[in-house]
This record gives structure tokens, C-alpha cells and sequence, in this order.
């Protein structure tokens, strides 16, 4: 999707007219190749993976876009702005009635119930809800299959129960196949997409 190209722009959801999929202003979105995929990313950094349609001339945003308006919590006639980052990634904020960004919730991953879930093996609960997880797991997201990426890069999982959790590794594959130099003690900067920076300091371990 070397091509997709993009604009920020805002749309009221209407239920009746936007359950399963949304129209796209005509010129918001460039992408001759179609079905594309974009990234939908809310104001808490998850993302949600939308299909990207074309029909009778018109773009869409279809498979996913059900999902990320229920996990959402998005009402009717809530407002939405896409802002355009990059990479067919999307920054969506949802305000509601109050003409107010709406705070949402976590979406809780399957990870994070498992560790916070007693298990339970003769419980028919138990069952139900390992039925449950294993569609979730089967729509996992990864960013590495969908996101356009210019320079080397790695994709890193973090949980609350991570430890080091003041610490980034790099793995040694990435610096290797790329000849990433580092220098212990070196300053390093990290970038976010909203371009905030943030100083921090290389550190090598004896291994």
C-alpha cells in the first residue's frame, strides 16, 4: 500500500446508516489498491483493524469497523475525528453530546484475563469463556502485518505484569541484520506519533 495516502477528517456516526461499515469523504483517502487495510488507534493506543472497500466509487471502512464501534462505547450521533499519522494509521477521538472527547475505557486482552482469572478446569464457565478467548486470540492484531514501516524496526509486547518495565530491549537480530550501533551510555531519542520526544540513555548488559 506504498500509495495510500490520506487526510484527517471527522464524521457524525448515525446507527441506522453506520452499524457495519461507514462512508468515507471522496477525498480523504487515496488508494487504488483495494481492499486495503487501516488501523483505527483510539485516545488509549489500542488499536483495531479495518478493512478498507471501494463501491460504486465510494470508500468504506467495512470488516472491523462493527468491532471498534462497540469496544468503543461510540453512541449515536457521537462525533468523530480521524487524524491521519501515517503508516494507514488513524488517531480517532470520539466526543459526545457534551461536545466533550470521550474518555474510553481498556479493552482487556486475553492475556491480561488469564492472569487476573482463578482458573477453573471443571467449570462449565470455565469452558464457555475459553471458547470466547480463542475467537478473540484468532483477531488479534499485529502490527507487523499491516503497518507500512520506512527504517528497521521491532515490535514489542508490553503487560502490567512485565518486568523491566524502565527498560526497551533490542534484540540482537535487529542490530546484527542492520548493523545498529549503540554505545553504552549513549543518549538515544524516542518519538511519538504527535512528534513529543522523550531522551533516553542506551545500556548494554555483560551478555
Amino acid at each position: 500500500m506504498s500509495n495510500f495516502e490520506a487526510k484527517n477528517f471527522c464524521k457524525v456516526y448515525l446507527a441506522t446508516h453506520s452499524l457495519r461499515s461507514t462512508l468515507i469523504p471522496a477525498t480523504a483517502i487515496v488508494c487504488p489498491l483495494t481492499p486495503a487495510t487501516a488501523t483505527l488507534r483510539n485516545c488509549n493506543g489500542q488499536c483495531w483493524q479495518v478493512d478498507l472497500v471501494k463501491c460504486d466509487n465510494m470508500m468504506y471502512f467495512r470488516k472491523g469497523w462493527r468491532r471498534f464501534i462497540d469496544e468503543n462505547s461510540v453512541l449515536n450521533e457521537n462525533f468523530l475525528i480521524f487524524n491521519y499519522v501515517g503508516g494507514c494509521v488513524f488517531d480517532v477521538k470520539i466526543y459526545g453530546f457534551d461536545a466533550c472527547e470521550k474518555s474510553i475505557p481498556c479493552v482487556v486482552s486475553e492475556e491480561e484475563e488469564s492472569e487476573s482469572e482463578p482458573e477453573d478446569d471443571d467449570s462449565d464457565d470455565a469452558n464457555d469463556e475459553g471458547a470466547d478467548s480463542t475467537e478473540v486470540k484468532d483477531e488479534e492484531i499485529h502490527p507487523e502485518d499491516y503497518v507500512q514501516h520506512l527504517n528497521p524496526y521491532f515490535v514489542v509486547k508490553t503487560t502490567k505484569s512485565s518486568q523491566r518495565t524502565n527498560e526497551l530491549y533490542i534484540p540482537t537480530g535487529i542490530a546484527k541484520d542492520f548493523g545498529v550501533s549503540l554505545e553504552d551510555g549513549e543518549k538515544i531519542t524516542f518519538v511519538d506519533p504527535y512528534n513529543r520526544k522523550n531522551i533516553g540513555k542506551v545500556g548494554k548488559w555483560k551478555d
